[in-house]
Parts: structure tokens; sequence; C-alpha cells
């Protein structure tokens, strides 16, 4: 039933705030199922149409997010929604954003938008000091301490990363992880590349991913962008922006159309197009979870802004940080 349901993520619908915060999930629910319901018509009107190769394509895309096709599976399993019905809630979302690239194909923005929301934010646009790194990864601390040691003898990093680093991406290239921003590390390994000065390498440093020694090959400090450097991504952004905005007015339009007024209260939840987006939502943040641990040292790319905040990893704050060559 719905309590069990939720109780396996840790939410209990007895206790007051955890019953305000299902009410408003409900909402969301049900506000989704009257988006849909909008989108399916239009989109039916507009003759759009999903081939099952297109849901094939997108599903293949969410499976590279895993180690494996059987880890798919089982996450699949594990948030109790059937293939059948992620296909057809993937082919819900392959319909919308048809319909809305459709609805946005005339919105458009000038350069000199581009430029005036560029000169009034200046101060955003600054490229954060970056750091030139590469690290060996292993799983255990005895692992760690050996190769530290062998570093202190003179070995050669990169060599040593090559020989026994597990980190796939970063190995081949002798743990070379190029220039990033220290926003873009877990917080231990961010404080242990401050306290490197160029060309020193770190003691060994515990992560959620296992046992890190890092190399500081270089330092660039932090310089403001220019128009011309951040004109491409901030023209892509401010035009997702305005498309935003027309989608929200159009939407607003369809539903004052419809008079639609919905009342969440008596939303049935036994409903099975209700439950099965429940547990979509649920299933895509353990997604996401997966995609974000699937890179053991960097978090999400930089925005335009520098300011956006990255994702921490927990680690042990205790460990020393910096070691001469």
């Amino acid at each position: 039933d719905a309590v069990s349901y939720y109780q396996q993520y840790g939410i209990n619908l007895y206790d007051p705030k955890e019953a305000s915060f299902f009410l408003e999930l409900k909402k969301q629910v049900l506000s989704h199922m009257i988006d849909n319901k909008i989108i399916t018509q239009e989109a039916k009107k507009e003759n759009i149409k999903i081939t099952p190769s297109e849901v094939d394509a997108r599903i293949d895309e969410i499976k590279k997010s895993f180690p494996s096709e059987k880890d798919f599976f089982e996450a699949l399993a594990k948030q109790k929604i059937s293939m059948g019905e992620l296909r057809n809630i993937i082919e819900q979302q392959l319909t919308a954003e048809a319909l809305f690239k459709k609805l946005t194909s005339n919105v458009t923005i000038s350069e000199a938008e581009v430029k005036a929301y560029y000169e009034a934010h200046k101060k955003e646009f600054v490229q954060p000091e970056e750091i030139h790194l590469r690290h060996i990864l292993v799983k255990t601390e005895q692992e760690a301490n050996n190769i530290y040691q062998q570093l202190k003898e003179g070995k050669d990093f990169a060599t040593l990363a090559k020989e026994y680093s597990i980190d796939t991406p970063t190995k081949d290239k002798g743990g070379d992880l190029g220039w990033i921003s220290k926003a873009s590390l877990v917080p231990d390994l961010a404080k242990a590349a401050e306290a490197l000065k160029d060309n020193e390498f770190s003691k060994p440093i515990k992560s959620p991913f296992g046992y890190h020694i890092i190399e500081k090959l270089g330092t660039k400090p932090a310089k403001e962008l220019s128009f011309d450097e951040v004109k491409d991504k901030l023209t892509a952004q401010l035009l997702r922006n305005k498309q935003a905005q027309s989608l929200e007015k159009w939407f607003k339009e369809k539903k004052e159309q419809a008079k639609i007024t919905p009342n969440p209260i008596v939303a049935p939840m036994d409903n099975p197009v209700i439950t099965a987006w429940e547990r979509f939502k649920f299933w895509v943040a353990s997604l996401l979870n997966s995609m974000r641990v699937g890179k053991p040292i960097q978090g999400p790319e930089p925005s335009v802004n520098p300011k956006t905040n990255s994702e921490s990893g927990q680690s042990n704050p205790n460990q020393e940080n910096s070691q001469s060559k």
C-alpha cells in the first residue's frame, strides 16, 4: 500500500511533517497528470508521434549511466517500475519534448539582448582559479601507502598511475585530470590540492571512492571572462529561459481555456498512473545519484556562472595533505 511503499524511502506518512510532504507530492503528481493530458491533446493536433525506436534510443542512453545492463534492471526492479511503465513514461517525455520544440521554434534571442545581460551581470562571469592535477586511486590504505613510499623514493607518478590506479578514465593517461576548478573536487581532495604547491604530491587521502594520491602540476589564476568567451553558452542559457517562459505562458492559457481547477486532496493514490509516475520520480533521483557517483573526482561541469555549487562527497576530514617531491 502507499504507507509501506513510502516507508522504504524513509518517509513516514503518519508523521505530520512528512504527511505534508506527501500531500505536496500528490499536488505535483496531479499537476503533472493535467499537464500530460494537455500535452497529449496538443501533440495529437500537431500529429506528433514517437516511434518505438526513439523510445529504445532513450532507454539505451539511460542504460549507459549504469556499469552494466544488469545494474540497470536491478535499479528498475528496486523502484518497482516495469519496462512497460518505463516505455510509456519515456514516450510521454519524448512527446512533450517534440511538442515543446515545435511550440518554441519561433522563440529567438538577439545578440543585443545577450550583450545587455552580460554587461548587467559582468561580475558573475569569472573563470575560477584552475589547477592541473593528476591522481592515483586505489581501494585500500595499504596500497596507497605503498605507492606514496615509491613516490618519495623518486618513482614517476604517471608510471605508477598506469600500473596501480583503478580510475579507468584517467589510468592510461597517467592519472591526468586536466585543468579543473577546486570546486569540482570532493572536499578533502580540494583541501589537499589547496595545500599543495606546483609539482608537489599529497599523502594518501580517503574519499568515498577509495584512497587517492594527487599531484598538482600547475595553477591558473582566476580571471574575468570576456563577452566573446561566454557568448555561446550565455546565448543558449538565455534562449532556454525565454523558451521556458513561453511554455509556462502557453500552459497557463491552456489550463484557463479548459477551466481546470484540480483538487489534490481527492486525488486517488491507488491510480496506477499516479503511482507509476511517483515511482519514476524516485527512480530518476536514484539514477541521477548513480550518474554522479560514476565520476570519482569531478563534480558537475561548471556552468557559465561559476558560482554554481558542485556535489560534495563524504570524506575523512583528518587526512594530512601535502608532501614535496
